[in-house]
């Protein structure tokens, strides 16, 4: 079951239908929309103790709302939750931490991410947005990113806002 996305100028498009640069917005979009939802935070990708209720086997899409509320995300777990509320393409037990710190656990790490989020977004794009999100470039902290926002959350929604106002891309003067 993938989700429909409506603008006030388009007639509802199916997120299959989208071309990747659509299929880009839509998830920044969702992004911002889902924000209250989430916990925008530096340093993971997407963790937080797993829901009650939820089966290894189903789809991801039918508890997103659980598995979101109150995850720790970075900006590509951000897009990685988004890419599961539009993209009916996970199961609950790729995202469940199987052994050790992450049992019982939503925990997903920049393999999964890059894979999922890599058929859309090139690996530099993924690699210049979660720099942005982190501040920093390269190996060294700098203060690059600074006009971003000064919290993780306010920086998610500038380089979301950025991708959608830039038809998909994400690009930083």
């Amino acid at each position: 079951m993938s989700q429909n996305l409506t603008t006030s100028k388009k007639p509802i498009k199916k997120f299959e239908e989208m071309d990747d640069a659509e299929k880009r917005v839509a998830i920044a979009r969702d992004v911002i929309v889902h924000l209250n939802l989430v916990k925008p935070s530096q340093g993971t990708y997407c963790y937080r103790s797993r829901p009650k209720g939820i089966r290894g086997r189903d789809s991801a899409q039918n508890y997103i709302d659980k598995i979101s509320k109150d995850c720790d995300v970075c900006a590509l777990g951000a897009c990685f939750l988004s890419y599961i509320r539009l993209n009916n393409q996970v199961k609950v037990h790729e995202v469940i931490g199987k052994k050790g710190y992450n049992l019982n656990h939503v925990s997903v790490g920049q393999y999964l991410i890059q894979q999922k989020l890599g058929s859309y977004f090139t690996s530099e794009q993924l690699n210049v947005i979660e720099s942005a999100f982190e501040n920093y470039h390269c190996e060294d902290q700098c203060d690059e990113y600074d006009d971003l926002g000064k919290t993780p959350k306010a920086r998610l929604r500038n380089i979301m806002r950025n991708i959608i106002k830039n038809k998909g891309e994400f690009i930083y003067d």
